[in-house]
């Protein structure tokens, strides 16, 4: 009789161990290859997109027209991208398109980041207003503050050396002064000097043109127009004054009179004073205008348009004096008997009266 043990089945054999051929551990080797290419390839694409570290704010300027290659070549020579050829990719693969202009850029900025700013168009300026009535000295001055350069380096430039004379038709010795139109700039950060006198004198030749489009007069020279547009810019702020000064200025110099004028004395001596005394009005210089007949030999400041529209149109009268008021208006005078009563009053400290109208022009025949 069989025993218990002996129905049981003995269990099966195990399954042969099938053992990897070269081939097959190759197409393995390969694979982890691949992983691993791809995962560093993703680490890397990562890594050139990334920002190349911290920095101080700079400006970058985009030209107009420029590729993206050579966009991208400027941005690794500046420090600002890790790849060139990341930068493009990424350039197309976003479909980008960039604003010409001057931005404020870090090294702290990725790929993405840069890509964005240069097609917001949000530029950076730098913003400088220049009054009415300055002279190439202040304008210096002013220009150093607001971080174009060295007071020097636009004195250099209003000088002429670098300034468009040409473009004026200035006077041989002739400066930019008087051809520095007052008025608000904005100009990318990387301006300089030179180039921001540049716009200033543009910007004369602009108005100037406004100004003649019906043709220019010639009784002067257009450097004779600004010198006497700065005389008055100078003599007065009050712009219903200015063509009543013109008319003064023209009324002198047709009766061969000195003009008398207080600002040439100032520019003369180079600084500025409240009261002039006698002495100061025997200073030694061409733009002394209580020594010398005439005019000066340039401007003594840069007038502003309704200063130049006064030079280009002065009113008709036949005062020839004027004194500044207590009340900040100037009384104006035909004689020097009256003119002598009104600064009496002047140091009273009465009112000015209102200067008369100048005649109506007669009509054409």
């Amino acid at each position: 009789m069989l025993s218990d043990q002996d129905d049981l089945v003995p269990p099966p054999p195990p399954p042969p161990v099938r053992r990897r051929g070269p081939r097959a551990l190759a197409l393995g080797l390969v694979a982890l290859a691949l992983l691993a290419g791809v995962l560093g390839s993703a680490a890397a694409w990562r890594r050139a997109l990334a920002p190349v570290g911290e920095g101080q704010p700079r400006y970058f300027e985009v030209k107009p027209a420029e590729s993206p290659a050579a966009l991208a070549r400027r941005l690794v020579a500046d420090g600002l991208i890790r790849s060139a050829w990341a930068f493009r990719l990424r350039h197309r693969l976003r479909r980008s398109s960039e604003r010409a202009g001057c931005y404020q850029v870090a090294p702290s900025m990725s790929v993405d980041d840069l890509l964005a700013l240069f097609a917001s168009g949000n530029v950076a300026w730098r913003v400088v207003t220049f009054p009415e009535g300055y002279t190439v000295r202040q304008c210096a001055e002013k220009a150093a503050a607001a971080g174009f350069g060295s007071a020097e380096a636009y004195a250099d430039a209003a000088s002429g050396r670098l300034g468009p004379l040409g473009l004026l038709g200035l006077p041989a010795g002739a400066t930019l002064e008087g051809y520095l139109f007052p008025d608000t700039y904005r100009l990318a950060p990387t301006t300089d000097c030179a180039e921001l006198a540049r716009a200033q004198a543009r910007r004369f030749a602009e108005v100037w043109r406004e100004l003649t489009a019906a043709g220019e007069p010639t009784a002067h020279t257009r450097h004779e127009y600004v010198t006497i547009a700065s005389l008055i810019e100078r003599e007065t702020s009050r712009d219903d004054e200015r063509p009543l000064i013109a008319g003064v200025i023209e009324n002198r110099l047709r009766r061969g009179m000195k003009l008398q004028i207080d600002a040439s004395v100032l520019y003369a001596l180079g600084y500025h004073k409240r009261r002039l005394v006698y002495s100061d009005l025997q200073v030694d210089s061409p733009y002394n205008t209580y020594r010398a007949k005439g005019l000066p030999p340039g401007p003594i400041a840069n007038p502003g348009r309704p200063s130049l529209a006064a030079a280009l149109a002065p009113a008709s009268h036949d005062y020839l004096f004027y004194v500044l008021g207590a009340d900040g208006r100037h009384v104006f005078s035909r004689t020097e008997a009256e003119h002598n009563q009104a600064k009496k009053a002047a140091k009273a400290g009465q009112t000015s009266p209102a200067p008369e109208p100048p005649p109506a022009p007669e009509a054409a025949p």
